[in-house]
């Protein structure tokens, strides 16, 4: 089967992902900068690297998503959809639009990552499809009901 990993941002997605960047570039990363300068220590050190390299993802996954073909593939899931999905053996459904990972999964905002265990195992998937989700909870089957461009 092909695994397409789309990097579509949807507009939420760049959103949230512009105002991680703006407060990395405007607050985090410069009051670490002084700190460090004022009290070198590896704490300092670390969580400046840290900003940096999360920085660093963040206009990556920018950057990928204009390198991303610009057409919305119908027949396949890609980072980007939304989907609904019914975990069999019950009646509920659920909807999660799937996510880069530098937009890391808001359960409450119905976001996972393309990278989590049911997001992995829906790329590349149509409605109508049953997917194994192996979790720490156990094994959990979902079957694909829809899937659109968020």
């Amino acid at each position: 089967m092909v695994r397409s990993v789309g990097r579509r941002l949807p507009s939420a997605v760049r959103k949230k992902l512009e105002q991680r960047l703006d407060e990395l570039e405007q607050e985090s990363i410069p009051v670490l900068e002084v700190e460090l300068s004022t009290t070198p220590g590896l704490d300092a050190a670390a969580l400046l690297t840290a900003a940096r390299r999360e920085r660093e993802r963040i206009l990556d996954a920018f950057q990928e998503a204009e390198d991303a073909p610009a057409e919305w593939n119908p027949r396949y899931i890609e980072v980007g959809d939304t989907v609904t999905i019914n975990e069999i053996g019950t009646r509920t459904v659920e909807r999660y639009t799937i996510v880069p990972i530098e937009a890391r999964s808001a359960l409450d905002e119905g976001w996972i990552s393309w990278a989590s265990p049911l997001g992995s195992s829906l790329l590349g998937r149509a409605p109508g499809d049953v997917v194994d989700v192996r979790t720490p909870g156990g094994l959990h089957r979902y079957r694909i009901l829809n899937f659109e461009e968020a």
